[in-house]
């Protein structure tokens, strides 16, 4: 009985320890948190950091709650490709609909944090999540700046991210 109350009186303070920290960078949960509620148009409030901390939960399966992309793989075995205008992302799908996005060489942290704003923006607009050119409409760049905007306001980290992206990058000849 000893044993299980100091269990759980450990998970309690460790759970108490983590959700009072207030981080300025961009994971995927506190991102995808700052894109919706920038697409429902809420208050400037809900922007802070200490409102997007709160709002994050500390368990695994909110990760289940995330949209449905990858960034930075490869293109190896897919189809129906969409190619950005400027040629430094190609959006693919896969049979899970799952929106892969393969990057190309030189694409920074800030350029990853918008392609992901896109991402975001785009399956929040097209629930049923099918790719279409759509994604590459400029409207999402524009909407990008103002929403970079909103976070520089609120002192959030914009020149790298911790999103979840892997390393697989493409390479484009001259």
């Amino acid at each position: 009985v000893l044993f299980l109350i100091s269990v759980l009186l450990h998970l309690y303070f460790n759970y108490k320890a983590v959700t009072s920290i207030e981080m300025d960078d961009l994971n995927p949960c506190r991102f995808a948190c700052l894109v919706k509620y920038f697409h429902t148009q809420c208050p400037n409030q809900f922007f802070s950091i200490k409102h997007v901390n709160k709002a994050e939960t500390a368990f695994v399966w909110n990760l289940l709650l995330l949209p449905n992309y990858k960034l930075g793989v490869s293109l190896k075995s897919k189809k129906n490709f969409v190619f950005s205008s400027d040629g430094r992302c190609v959006f693919s799908q896969d049979r899970d609909g799952i929106i892969n996005v393969s990057l190309q060489n030189c694409v920074s942290s800030e350029e990853i944090i918008k392609i992901a704003f896109i991402c975001n923006i785009y399956l929040l607009s097209y629930p049923n999540g099918v790719l279409s050119e759509e994604i590459i409409n400029p409207k999402y760049s524009q909407l990008f700046e103002s929403f970079k905007n909103k976070l520089l306001e609120h002192k959030w980290k914009v020149k790298d991210s911790l999103l979840m992206c892997e390393s697989w990058r493409y390479h484009v000849e001259n």
